[in-house]
């Protein structure tokens, strides 16, 4: 059959259309439809996992998360397919009661965020049902279940936190461990861009009561802990000192007992140097002694031991004093120690003049020894020697510069007064009562200097008010109150100025409590102070209500002075006591405390902005 060129032509730019449509004759295959389901590669909290420090984690909600091995549809994760309950999955047909919160989704992980605190003691379970599908519309092959328990569901108390220069913290604190049957010591980090880590983490050993944690930072934010532990290997029931070091960027080494005698010690203090060094000081029984004129009474003393670390290595234990007459007890020892490694420590001691019984406030002080490699201790000296009444809590502060000021209660014979002494040269001078002269008693003061040498205490004071009645048939009384004082050492005229209230709630009412006329005071109590270092101070203290106890917090900055008062923490669920506070570099303090939720104590915390 003859055919046209036309016709040819005709085919062949069909052909050629045709070939065009179906990839211009390449040998590409289209892609096939994606029918795989998505799996869950790994969830947290783990499968079944016990004690993950979920309550520790300074709140005791847990971020529950799933990781999918694919990009998921977000408007499938939702509370209908990611449940989480107390007591069994919600699958259809199960048992269990719902967890409220809210759920998040980014790169390829679901969030659940509790919008309550969970029970520690209670069995949770984590489904991420079939509802759930990937971009494609394929969903799970099966429901994805995982249970967990927080644990450790104990008081968490004795919180203590310090920052370094760029806004970075690390929190420590003491908690019950249900497990062990143990107090433990459990930390947890700041991190001033990402936040705490995600999980608290214990540092003692586990063998023991593990009580009193104490903490410092060195310049470069390594820190020290130290705590007294419980010896359950000895046959004598004692309590000894431990130590644990961080390493910023690295983490905690293993704990270590850093005094080995058979006899108690205890209220372990701590100070770090900018370099690194560090003093530990504690109370420590010594003894048994045999009492003068008997043939069998003996007895122990209380008295101040000190240790410290530098280049990798704890020195030998030393003595700061000497007195082991029986009643002469040392108690509240405190220190600081300077760029150069040099120790000042203070701590009260009993005596009984004319069989008064008083106590008075000594120190001690080291020059670290370049030659023989340690530090080397004077005598113990007194601080003071006022024996009209006993002068009690002794604190202590230290500038950059080396400047040390220690501070007390003395008690006149009538009351106590806040009392404040240089040391200066190796020798103390120039005491000065600096508290508020008022009908009640003024106790535990504390002490921080800026890095100017500027110096603010605080303490709290008792002082007269007039409750007035909420009840018609309750008459007003006369009650004393406590308050938080304050006032400022200035460097440049060594003068001390400016005292004044720092919280303004001094009221007190007279209501009726089940048919009695009951007093209630807005008392403060637990003054903590912080310096950023630029001249700003951050006190901050609980006090009570009508009902609980909250944390409050005031700011001295600079020229401007003093702040108002303000609340740090408003869950009136059960009393917020115990605040302690730490300043870094930024200015923006962090402030933890022990909150009561239900029947525990919790762990809380709160960053304060400028």
């Amino acid at each position: 059959m003859r055919t046209s060129s036309g016709h040819v032509l005709l085919v062949a730019v069909l052909f050629s259309l045709i070939l065009s449509a179906c990839g211009g004759g390449s040998n590409e295959t289209p892609p096939l439809p994606d029918t795989v389901s998505p799996r869950v590669k790994v969830s947290t909290p783990l499968d079944s996992a016990k004690n993950v420090g979920l309550r520790p984690v300074i709140t005791a909600r847990p971020v529950i998360t799933a990781t999918f091995s694919e990009a998921m549809n977000p408007a499938t994760l939702s509370g209908v397919t990611f449940i989480v309950s107390a007591g069994g999955s919600l699958i259809p047909g199960a048992v269990g009661s719902s967890v409220p919160g809210t759920i998040s989704y980014s790169g390829n992980t679901v969030t659940f965020a509790p919008a309550a605190d969970l029970d520690g003691n209670a069995l949770y379970t984590a489904t991420i049902t079939t509802g759930a599908k990937d971009l494609a519309g394929n969903p799970l092959a099966a429901p994805y279940v995982w249970r967990f328990t927080l644990g450790n569901r104990g008081d968490a108390v004795a919180p203590r936190i310090v920052m370094d220069g760029n806004g970075n913290a690390i929190a420590v604190w003491q908690q019950w461990d249900d497990e062990v049957r143990y107090w433990r010591i459990l930390t947890r980090h700041y991190d001033a861009i990402a936040g705490w880590d995600t999980v608290a983490k214990p540092i003692d050993d586990g063998k023991g009561d593990a009580r009193s944690p104490q903490i410092a930072m060195d310049g470069s934010g390594n820190a020290w802990v130290v705590w007294e532990q419980h010896d359950n290997s000895s046959a004598a029931p004692i309590s000894s000192i431990w130590a644990s070091h961080y390493a910023a960027g690295v983490g905690w080494g293993a704990p270590a007992l850093i005094e080995t005698e058979i006899a108690d010690a205890h209220e372990p203090q701590i100070a770090v140097n900018p370099s690194g060094q560090a003093t530990v000081v504690w109370r420590h029984a010594d003894g048994p002694f045999l009492e003068q004129g008997t043939q069998n009474k003996r007895y122990n003393v209380w008295s101040v031991r000190a240790v410290r670390y530098d280049d990798l290595t704890w020195s030998a234990v030393a003595s700061l004093e000497t007195d082991d007459a029986k009643g002469h007890d040392a108690y509240n020892p405190r220190v600081v120690m300077d760029s150069l490694g040099d120790a000042v420590v203070v701590w009260q001691q009993s005596s009984l003049p004319d069989a008064t019984p008083i106590s008075s406030i000594y120190s001690n002080n080291s020059s670290f020894s370049a030659a023989l490699k340690k530090p080397i201790w004077g005598s113990a000296t007194l601080v003071e020697s006022n024996d009209a009444g006993a002068a009690i809590n002794p604190q202590i502060g230290l500038d950059g510069g080396g400047k040390v000021i220690a501070v007390w209660s003395q008690s006149d014979g009538a009351r106590y007064n806040i009392l404040a002494k240089r040391y200066i040269s190796g020798s103390w001078r120039g005491e000065v009562p600096i508290g508020a002269d008022n009908a009640g008693d003024a106790l535990v003061p504390k002490i921080a200097f800026d890095a100017d040498g500027n110096a603010i205490a605080v303490w709290t004071q008792s002082e007269v008010v007039i409750a007035d009645t909420k009840a018609p048939d309750c008459k007003p009384v006369s009650v004393f109150i406590r308050s938080i004082w304050a006032i400022r050492y200035d460097a440049s005229s060594q003068q001390w100025a400016g005292l004044q209230r720092v919280e303004t709630d001094n009221s007190a009412f007279v209501k009726k409590v089940d048919s009695e006329c009951k007093v209630t005071a807005h008392d403060a109590y637990n003054p903590s102070i912080a310096a950023d270092g630029k001249g700003s101070f951050v006190v901050v203290w609980d006090q009570s209500d009508d009902t609980h106890h909250n944390i409050w917090v005031n700011r001295y900055v600079g020229a401007s002075g003093w702040e108002s008062a303000a609340l740090v923490e408003t869950d009136d669920e059960g009393d917020a006591v115990a605040p302690q506070v730490a300043v870094g570099g930024s200015g923006n303090p962090i402030v933890v405390w022990q909150q009561r939720r239900g029947a525990w104590w919790d762990v809380w915390y709160n960053r304060l902005i400028k």
